[in-house]
């Protein structure tokens, strides 16, 4: 729960919080180039209740929320939700709109980094004031819920809620010393760097075992797990016949036979399970969003999927070589019908000719 408490309440600030763009008084000098716009995204109830019902979850499926109160539980939640962010609409604002700035700029320099180098201590500076309305709002919700729960898992919550703000201090002291210029500003401001690694009977992290895991997943699944849905999407978007659908699907089983035959091949699959797994940890070290690591790894991801993308390229030109001229036509008169309904007229109008005129 400390995971959903603490990561909701700054990650959803920096999703989409900013959310909270209030209308800017028009200033003095009229130069649009300097001065923001006035309207932005806006934190809503709806969004509230979704993060809310992934709570709920957690509560159903693990603290014996009766399923029926379930709803009830999901407002309440929501409520303190709305409450925290009307706490931070300000000053999140301004959090948001410089984090935004940053990582512009950061990408513009061909950075990649959660926290874009040079901004942790400004970063540090913003967030420790909001730190109250996220306390705030878990310490609510709990009150809210707690009576909702069977005894004995009303204190397996109290011990969840003491884990929460040990975790919500710990986060506190971090932020508050990068806003003083004392700690590495590069690493993930949601990790504790002195917390002790435990590992398992086989010597390995759950960071570990979690990249590992996952690496074997992918290697069956990725990158062909589109595939099928492409061509069902397909069948239905140009609305082939049995026949059609049929050689579809003769395509499709002929490409996905030859992906099997690159994943079957055992040091392509050594080298690519290696890589998802130092992918997935490269994240652990200081900095790794920028490490120089990461790219060397991106690029051996792109080679080693090379045969993949090939395959997957001839399988989208022969489907597309399926429908008849009768059927392209019709679905192009479709998308404009649905893009005319939303106020774009693809049709040039008669008579006029590209500005600048022809030849």
């Amino acid at each position: 729960m400390i995971r959903h408490c603490l990561r909701s309440g700054l990650l959803v600030l920096l999703a989409v919080s900013s959310a909270a763009a209030q209308p800017r008084a028009p200033q003095g000098n009229d130069d649009s180039l300097n001065r923001p716009t006035e309207a932005g995204f806006r934190f809503t109830p709806g969004m509230a209740r979704v993060f809310a019902g992934a709570w709920t979850g957690h509560l159903t499926g693990h603290l014996g929320l009766d399923p029926s109160k379930a709803d009830e539980a999901t407002e309440k939640i929501a409520r303190r939700f709305m409450q925290m962010m009307h706490q931070m609409d300000g000053p999140a604002q301004e959090l948001v709109e410089r984090f935004m700035e940053e990582q512009m700029s950061a990408a513009a320099r061909g950075e990649q980094s959660f926290i874009p180098r040079g901004f942790g201590q400004e970063f540090g500076e913003r967030v420790v004031p909001l730190v109250p309305a996220i306390r705030e709002m878990a310490r609510g919700a709990v009150q809210d819920i707690r009576p909702m729960l069977p005894l004995k898992q009303q204190l397996k919550l109290a011990g969840e809620m003491m884990a929460f703000n040990k975790g919500l201090d710990a986060f506190e002291e971090r932020m508050r010393q990068w806003a003083d210029g004392r700690a590495d500003t590069t690493r993930n401001p949601f990790e504790d760097p002195n917390q002790e690694v435990k590992l398992d009977e086989q010597g390995q992290s759950s960071d570990l075992k979690r990249a590992r895991d996952q690496a074997q997943v992918n290697l069956d699944r990725e990158p062909t797990a589109s595939w099928e849905k492409y061509v069902k999407d397909a069948k239905a978007f140009y609305g082939f016949d049995d026949s059609q659908s049929a050689t579809a699907d003769s395509v499709l089983r002929e490409c996905l036979e030859r992906a099997d035959r690159i994943r079957s091949d055992q040091p392509w699959r050594a080298r690519s399970y290696r890589n998802r797994v130092w992918q997935s940890m490269m994240f652990r070290l200081p900095n790794g969003w920028n490490h120089p690591l990461r790219p060397l790894l991106e690029q051996e991801r792109t080679d080693l999927n090379s045969g993949f993308k090939a395959i997957e390229d001839d399988l989208k030109a022969r489907i597309d070589r399926i429908p008849t001229p009768s059927q392209r036509r019709a679905v192009e008169q479709k998308m404009e019908s649905l893009l005319a309904e939303k106020g774009f007229d693809m049709k040039p109008e008669v008579g006029t000719a590209p500005e600048g005129g022809g030849e």
